[in-house]
């Protein structure tokens, strides 16, 4: 199945480069003597910017390369990722508009929680491989660190950071505290619409699932008077820890963090489409 999943990516890539190209972006050429498709597709990820010049203003004016090197990129072997995206930095970076376009280009595509293409271990070696990169001026680097911490915190496969929460009848409690297979880590406002009818949608969890719905905001009397299912744990961060320190990235409520047995995350950061697809 996967390499039936690799054939249909190249015959795609190869049809999108010969059919599809923009007309300021100049793909490469693959050469017939790279007959696997997994190395076709590695070719393209090396020297897809070989041509490119970062000195035309028109050269990122569509997405459209952007997010075919992110589809290459997330199709390669992580060594082949890493050295395809440290390439494209060091062209592009003499060049301020070009690489300010690739940054942003790369933050929304990869880190908006909403985009299709959505993946935080991705921008992470991203993030990394521009720090890295002495092209790259000092302040941009440096004006990266922060959201680098931030992005690394709760990667999945990683222990999920602890914290400690007040539930409703006052008892203070520690995320790790809680025993179960699963524990789906919700995080909701008392006020949003969309966490309501996510709870409605939870409420059929197999047992083997534990909820525990925090509300990191400073209106404590509405998480109070707030009804949440029968069996969910509900609780209240008023430290500032989740929220002023980005313990955990909360890009829109609701917002939901699968966890192991030993806390260790599973999905991270992710809406209620993707909860019920696994649940």
């Amino acid at each position: 199945m996967l390499r039936r999943g690799i054939l249909i990516l190249a015959s795609v890539f190869c049809s999108l480069f010969l059919r599809g190209q923009d007309s300021s972006f100049r793909y490469p050429d693959v050469p017939d003597s790279l007959s696997s498709p997994q190395s076709r597709v590695e070719y393209l990820c090396l020297h897809f910017w070989d041509r490119a010049n970062f000195a035309d203003e028109a050269l990122l004016s569509s997405s459209k390369p952007v997010l075919d090197f992110i589809y290459l990129l997330q199709h390669s072997g992580p060594e082949v990722a890493a050295e395809g995206m440290s390439g494209m930095i060091r062209r592009a970076a003499p060049y301020g508009r070009a690489l300010n376009q690739l940054l942003y280009a790369f933050n929304h595509f990869l880190h908006d929680s909403q985009s299709p293409l959505s993946d935080d271990l991705l921008y992470e070696r991203f993030l990394r491989t521009v720090i890295a990169s002495d092209a790259v001026p000092k302040e941009v680097r440096e004006s990266l660190r922060q959201p680098l911490e931030v992005i690394s915190r709760n990667q999945p496969g990683s222990p999920a950071e602890d914290f400690v929460f007040s539930t409703k009848d006052g008892r203070e409690m520690h995320l790790y505290d809680i025993e179960a297979p699963y524990i789906l880590l919700m995080f909701t406002n008392p006020d949003c619409s969309r966490c309501r009818e996510a709870e409605k949608i939870l409420k059929e969890l197999p047992d083997s699932v534990r909820v525990l719905a925090i509300h990191p905001g400073d209106d404590i009397e509405r998480w109070m008077r707030h009804d949440y299912p029968e069996g969910w744990i509900s609780g209240h961060e008023s430290a500032g820890k989740i929220r002023d320190e980005r313990l955990y990235e909360i890009q829109l409520y609701p917002c939901f963090y699968l966890l192991d047995a030993k806390k260790a995350v599973l999905l991270k950061g992710v809406g209620i489409e993707k909860i019920v697809k696994v649940a």
